[in-house]
C-alpha cells in the first residue's frame, strides 16, 4: 500500500499546514510551517471589543487540511483535532472552554508519499479538505472592568487509525487562535444605599402584647436599595421569630460605591406563651376517706413564667383574695377555689382546686351478740356468735359501718384458744372514724390427729419396708387442750409392725377436753424382713474350672426363691473371657429389695507363643540387619496343645525405636524376605510368618512387639546398618 502521511511541518521539506478559520468572520488563522503556502483572508485571532462583566460569548474555530510537501497523511486516516486547556491561555476571572473537532477521513485521492525530484508532489492547485464541523469556543469575561484581557485557545491534533511515520508526519506549533476582549465598568455612584424594615409588615413596629411584648410569630423584613452600583450589606437577615425570647436586637448595615448606611437596629421580644399555674392543698390530699377532708384545707397557687426568654409574672391570685391562698371551712356539698396568673406580656392563665369535701364530726358506733350470752361451759361458746355493730353520724352522714376484717356491720367468730376481742369501726363521709369492741371465748373444733411412720418412707423397692416400720400419733387441740391419744390395741400412741404377704394399716384415736374426738389410720404398709433362698448358677463356667483363651463357656444366668414379697430378679455379675482367674457373682434381689448371694471362681489361661524363630534370635541378643530389608519374623501360637494358626489372633505388630545399648550380644541376620510388611500362616512350615519392611535409616536400633489376642506378647531387637 501506497502511505500518505499529513505533516504539520517543522522542517523545510514539509509543506502542509492547518487553516483554522474564527467565528462568524470571514476569514480564518492561517497556520503555515514551511512558508510554501500562505492562505489568503485567513486570521489567527479576534477583538470581541467591549463586553459587559461576567458576559458570555460563543464563537467557532474551523479547520482546513490542504496539501503540500512530498510527505502526506494515508488515505483513510482522519486528523483529531483536540482543545488543550492545560496549553491554552485563561484571563483571571475568565473562564475558557471548546469543543474538539476533525478532518477527514483522507480520501484515496490524496498525493501519496514520494523521495524523489521538487518540493512537492501535490497539484498546481493543492487540493484543500475541509474539517467535520467547527470547534465551539465559549468564553465568559471577568467581572473586573478594564482590559484588554486575552484568551489563547490552543488545540492538539493527532492521526488515526496509526500509519507508518505517524510521529513525524504532523509537527510544528498546536494549531491555536487568540481571542481579546474588554470588560466595561458602572457609571459613578454619589450617594450611599437606603435602608428601611417592617416588623409584621407595617412601620413603625406596634407590639400586640403589654410592656412593648410580642404574643405571637414576628416577621422582621429588610429592604436595601441602591439605584447607582452594587453594594454588600452586614446583617439585613429577614427572619421570622417563632420562639420566645429576651430582647434582642436586629441591625443592617450597607455600602455601596456611593458611601455606607446604618446599621439601623430594631429590637424584639416575644413571649407568646401563657404563664403557668398551678395549686397545692395542704393537706395534700384528703386525710380522710372517700375524698374528704377532716381538717380545714388550704389552697395555695404558684405562678411562673420563664424571664429568659419570658417576661415574668405581673400578679398570682386567689380568687376572692389579695394573696395567692384560700382555707375553707366545712360544707355539707363540694367547695372549689379559683386562682390566676398574669405575665408581664399580658398573657394569663388560670387553675382551679374543685371537689373539696371537709366534715369535721366524728360519728356514733354500738354493738349487740347472738346468742345474747355463752351457750357452752365456763363462759365458752361452743356454736358461733356474730357480733353486729349499729352506726350514725349527724353531720356528712355514715360512709361506712364495719366489723373489723369485714365488709359488713357483723362478723361471726372462730374459735380461738384465748379470749377473741371484735371491734367496729365506724367512718362518716368525712373520713372521721369511732371504734366499738366486745371480748368473747369460741371453742368450735374437733381436736387434730395424724402420724408419722418409722422409716419415714419405705427402705426396700416397690414400697415395701424391709425393716420393721413403727406407727405414731401425734394429738394436738389447739383450744381446750387434748385428753388422749392412742394408736389401736394399744396403751400409747405408737405400734410396730412384723412382715406380712399383704398390706398392713394401722389405726388411732384422739379425745380432747370438750369430749370432741377424731381418728387417723396409716394404711398399705407393706413388710419383708427376710432375705431372699436357694440361689443358684445355671450355666457357664464350671466352679473351679480352667479353660484356654477363646474357649471359656458362655455366661451362666441363676434361680433364687423368696416367700413374702416375691423374686424380683437374679443377675450375674463379674463374668469375663479375659486371661486371669475370675469370681462371678449371683444376686437375687426380692420385690423388697432385699438381696441374696452366691459366688464361683473359674480361669482363663493363656496362649503359648513359641518363636522368634531363625533367622531372628532371642530378645537379649541385637539382631543385625540391613536398613530398608525385609525381615521374616517366624513364630508359633498354641491354645494348651492345640496349634493356632489363623492369623486373626494376632492382635497388632508393633514397631518402634529404641536406645542402641553397647555390649548387647549381637547376631547377623542371615535370611532375608521381599515385598513389604505382610503376615501369613505358612502351613507347610506350620507356623506365622511377619515379613517386616525395614527403614532406611542406618545407625538405628527398633524393637518389634507382638501382641495376641489374649494380651501374650514376645519382641526381638534389630540394630540398622
Amino acid at each position: 500500500m501506497v502511505r500518505k502521511k499529513l505533516y504539520v511541518p517543522l522542517i523545510a521539506a514539509m509543506t502542509v499546514f492547518f487553516v483554522v478559520a474564527l467565528g462568524a468572520v470571514a476569514v480564518a488563522d492561517t497556520f503555515l510551517w514551511d512558508a510554501d503556502l500562505v492562505t489568503v483572508n485567513n486570521q489567527s485571532s479576534l477583538d470581541l471589543g467591549v463586553v459587559s462583566p461576567g458576559a458570555v460569548i460563543t464563537k467557532g474555530v474551523s479547520f482546513q487540511l490542504q496539501c503540500a510537501g512530498k510527505g502526506h497523511v494515508d488515505d483513510a486516516q482522519t486528523v483529531a483535532v483536540t482543545f488543550n486547556l492545560a496549553g491554552s491561555t485563561v484571563p483571571t476571572g475568565g473562564f475558557l472552554s471548546a469543543t474538539d473537532s476533525s478532518i477527514g477521513a483522507i480520501p484515496a485521492t490524496w498525493p501519496d508519499d514520494t523521495t524523489g525530484g521538487g518540493s512537492t508532489n501535490c497539484p498546481s492547485t493543492p487540493p484543500v479538505l475541509d474539517d467535520n464541523g467547527n470547534s465551539t469556543v465559549t468564553i465568559t469575561a471577568p467581572t473586573t472592568p478594564g482590559g484588554p484581557y486575552t484568551y489563547l485557545v490552543d488545540y492538539d491534533s493527532s492521526l488515526s487509525p496509526a500509519g507508518n511515520n505517524d510521529s513525524s508526519a504532523i509537527t510544528g506549533p498546536s494549531p491555536s487562535a487568540t481571542f481579546t476582549l474588554s470588560v466595561s465598568g458602572p457609571p459613578a455612584d454619589t450617594t450611599p444605599p437606603v435602608i428601611s424594615y417592617t416588623v409584621n409588615g407595617v412601620y413603625p413596629a406596634v407590639p400586640d402584647g403589654e410592656n412593648g411584648w410580642y404574643v405571637s410569630d414576628v416577621t422582621l423584613d429588610w429592604t436595601v436599595t441602591d439605584p447607582e452600583s452594587a453594594f454588600t450589606t452586614t446583617g439585613c437577615d429577614d427572619t421570622t421569630i417563632t420562639a420566645d425570647q429576651d430582647a434582642t436586637d436586629y441591625s443592617c448595615s450597607a455600602t455601596s460605591a456611593g458611601g455606607s448606611a446604618g446599621p439601623v437596629t430594631v429590637t424584639i421580644k416575644r413571649d407568646a406563651t401563657d404563664p403557668t399555674i398551678g395549686h397545692t392543698v395542704s393537706p395534700a390530699s384528703p386525710d380522710g376517706t372517700g375524698g374528704w377532708y377532716k381538717t380545714a384545707p388550704t389552697v395555695s397557687f404558684s405562678c411562673f413564667d420563664a424571664t429568659s426568654p419570658g417576661s415574668g409574672i405581673a400578679e398570682c391570685t386567689a380568687d376572692g383574695e389579695s394573696g395567692n391562698s384560700k382555707t375553707l371551712g366545712e360544707s355539707t356539698s363540694a367547695q372549689s377555689v379559683g386562682g390566676t396568673a398574669r405575665d408581664l406580656a399580658g398573657n394569663t392563665a388560670t387553675d382551679s382546686a374543685t371537689g373539696l369535701y371537709v366534715d369535721l364530726s366524728n360519728p356514733m358506733i354500738s354493738h349487740s351478740v347472738s346468742p345474747l350470752t355463752p351457750d357452752g361451759d365456763n363462759s365458752w361458746y361452743i356454736t358461733a356468735p356474730t357480733v353486729t355493730f349499729t352506726c350514725s353520724d349527724s353531720i356528712s352522714g355514715i360512709a361506712s359501718c364495719l366489723a373489723d376484717g369485714e365488709l359488713v356491720a357483723f362478723k361471726t367468730l372462730g374459735e380461738n384458744a384465748s379470749t377473741q376481742t371484735v371491734s367496729g369501726t365506724a367512718t362518716d363521709n368525712a373520713g372521721r372514724t369511732n371504734t366499738d369492741s366486745v371480748s368473747l371465748s369460741v371453742d368450735l373444733s374437733d381436736p387434730t390427729i395424724s402420724h408419722t411412720v418409722s422409716p419415714s418412707s419405705p427402705d426396700g423397692a416397690n414400697g415395701w419396708y424391709i425393716t420393721a416400720p413403727t406407727v405414731t400419733f401425734t394429738c394436738g387441740d389447739s383450744i381446750s387442750g387434748i385428753a388422749s391419744c392412742l394408736a389401736d390395741g394399744e396403751l400409747g400412741a405408737s405400734k410396730t409392725l412384723g412382715e406380712s404377704t399383704s398390706a398392713q394399716s394401722v389405726g388411732g384415736t384422739t379425745t380432747d377436753l370438750a369430749g370432741r374426738t377424731n381418728t387417723d389410720t396409716a394404711s398399705g404398709l407393706y413388710v419383708d424382713l427376710s432375705d431372699p433362698t436357694n440361689v443358684a448358677f445355671v450355666g457357664g463356667p464350671a466352679a473351679g474350672g480352667s479353660y484356654y483363651f477363646g474357649s471359656v463357656p458362655a455366661a451362666p444366668t441363676c434361680t433364687a426363691d423368696d416367700a413374702i414379697s416375691g423374686l424380683d430378679s437374679c443377675d450375674v455379675s463379674g463374668y469375663s473371657t479375659l486371661v486371669g482367674t475370675h469370681t462371678m457373682a449371683a444376686t437375687a434381689t426380692d420385690n423388697a429389695g432385699r438381696t441374696a448371694t452366691a459366688t464361683r471362681s473359674y480361669t482363663v489361661l493363656a496362649w503359648t507363643i513359641n518363636g522368634f524363630y531363625a533367622p531372628v534370635d532371642k530378645p537379649n541378643t541385637m539382631n543385625i540387619t540391613k536398613g530398608g530389608s525385609t525381615v521374616p519374623l517366624k513364630f508359633e501360637v498354641f491354645a494348651g496343645t492345640t496349634e493356632l494358626t489363623d492369623t486373626s489372633i494376632v492382635d497388632s505388630f508393633k514397631t518402634g525405636t529404641m536406645t542402641c545399648v553397647n555390649g548387647a550380644p549381637t547376631d547377623a541376620i542371615e535370611e532375608y524376605a521381599t515385598g513389604s510388611t505382610s503376615l501369613r500362616y505358612d502351613a507347610v512350615a506350620g507356623q506365622f510368618i511377619f515379613n517386616w519392611k525395614t527403614l532406611k535409616q542406618p545407625g538405628t536400633c527398633w524393637q518389634v512387639k507382638l501382641t495376641t489376642q489374649d494380651g501374650s506378647v514376645i519382641y526381638a531387637n534389630f540394630n540398622l546398618k
